[in-house]
């Protein structure tokens, strides 16, 4: 397994900040950008409500849909005086867990 990890890189949406048992906090990393990527034909948000996504952990990959977007009183001052969208947003997701599938890595002799 690459240091990479299995899932596609150029789809990867943030930075997981924050733990719980059926709860995670990411930071999105695409927040202000135009919204979705396409590869090939298909289209895949990059930090949508509603999206289901994969967290890769080391032993799993997790099932998750984001339910919440939000962004911190900070940054909402911020980006309130700038209409033009020049100002880099610091957006938290927050991903409900829905399941999990184990890693099957090689077994080597």
């Amino acid at each position: 397994m690459s240091p990479e990890g299995i899932l596609l890189s150029t789809l990867k949406i943030g930075v997981v900040t924050s733990v719980a048992a059926q709860l995670i906090k990411i930071n999105l990393a695409h927040a202000g950008e135009n919204s979705g990527r396409y590869l090939g034909q298909n289209r895949y948000g990059k930090g949508e409500v509603g999206e289901l996504v994969l967290i890769e952990g080391q032993q799993a990959v997790l099932l998750g849909r984001i339910t919440e977007v939000n962004l911190p009183d900070r940054e909402r001052t911020e980006i309130s005086q700038d209409f033009a969208g020049t100002h880099a947003i610091d957006a938290i997701g927050l991903i409900r867990l829905l399941g999990f599938v184990r890693k099957v890595l090689p077994h080597t002799t």
